[in-house]
């Protein structure tokens, strides 16, 4: 079986190598429960893919969760605050060893926020105006 993406991200980023735990990450910023800045959506390709690059030695704010990566990134020389949901993950590579793992389109499930309830039938609401007879 193969690791989580999580455990595989947290493996890279702490590898004592020269790049001191560097990692690369491709994003699909089209993935609802992506919260990307405006200057890395510009950087997406036609098909809404952007690379990012992690690593605790950028001495930014990372936090590895079973939901996915939240993080503090720069561009353009301004911290930017984002979330990547696994879903959204395709692709980790550890830098220093050039070790990558790729999922396909297909092996990603997309995470959808959960549905809203549906409302309860029984009760309609009908607009009634001044002009109708009673």
């Amino acid at each position: 079986m193969m690791p989580s993406k999580k455990s595989l991200l947290e493996a890279a980023l702490d590898q004592p190598s020269a790049r001191v735990g560097t990692s690369m990450v491709l994003v699909n910023v089209n993935h609802p429960l992506c919260r990307i800045a405006e200057p890395f959506l510009e950087s997406a390709d036609e098909d809404g893919l952007v690379w990012f690059r992690y690593s605790y030695r950028f001495n930014t704010p990372i936090e590895i969760t079973d939901q996915g990566v939240e993080a503090t990134l720069s561009k353009g020389g301004a911290n930017h605050s984002t979330f990547v949901p696994w879903g959204a993950v395709l692709s980790i590579v550890e830098e220093s060893t050039r070790t990558q793992v790729l999922w396909s389109p297909e092996q990603v499930e997309p995470e959808q926020p959960k549905p809203a309830e549906p409302p309860k039938k029984g009760f309609h609401l009908r607009l009634v105006t001044d002009d109708e007879p009673s």
